[in-house]
């Protein structure tokens, strides 16, 4: 008892609820004295992450943007719909094959000991963004793209990226990346996204075109 005095201080006081009527928990309150052997139960669990109550950084990388990579469904399907507006397994493979280059995106920046990011809350709806040397910013839409709709697709892929990298450029050095599912069959998609400052990739030049 009185070497917790001298440690905390007095009053002494429980900070735990006990009763029959439920488990053991901590008293309802904002901050409570405990001793530095209780502290220390805990250890184990806190790992580096608190000292003394103080948060402070551990080995993993730091980001400002994103939350954990949620995997894209590549089993989705669609519902019933106006048979003569879109043809329903035409929009299917569509968003099948957005998902599977999504999730190859993804595996590839795990791959090379990069972290794949999901959209965090009040973000644009990217699909996958990264940080390379923990300063630059990478965000990328994919895009699925057949021989009737690659032009739109592509029209409408890079005025996404566009938009994320003017959004996102109050937080340093932004990358665009327009990933498309396949080689555009015009090849002057790639010239047109690199005067924009835009990468341009799909899934076979992922290891050549993507910085690691």
């Amino acid at each position: 008892m009185i070497e917790l005095i001298n440690e905390v201080g007095s009053p002494l006081y429980f900070p735990f609820e006990m009763g029959n009527a439920r488990p053991m928990r901590p008293m309802q309150g904002y901050l409570f004295k405990l001793p530095s052997f209780f502290k220390k139960l805990f250890d184990e669990f806190l790992g580096e992450n608190v000292f003394n109550g103080i948060l402070i950084k551990d080995n993993k990388p730091e980001r400002t943007i994103g939350t954990e990579y949620r995997i894209a469904d590549e089993e989705t399907s669609v519902g019933k719909r106006d048979p003569f507006s879109i043809d329903p397994a035409i929009v299917e493979r569509g968003l099948r094959s957005h998902a599977i280059t999504q999730n190859a995106l993804a595996d590839f920046l795990k791959s090379r000991k990069l972290l794949p990011l999901s959209p965090g809350p009040n973000e644009p709806n990217y699909d996958i963004a990264w940080k390379y040397n923990n300063e630059e910013i990478w965000i990328a839409e994919v895009k699925s793209i057949t021989n009737t709709n690659e032009e739109k697709q592509l029209r409408l892929g890079l005025g996404q990226v566009l938009r994320y990298c003017q959004i996102f450029k109050t937080k340093g050095n932004v990358q665009g990346v327009l990933v498309a599912e396949r080689a555009p069959s015009d090849s002057i998609w790639i010239d047109l996204c690199e005067t924009h400052n835009i990468l341009l990739v799909w899934p076979e030049v992922f290891p050549s075109k993507i910085k690691v």
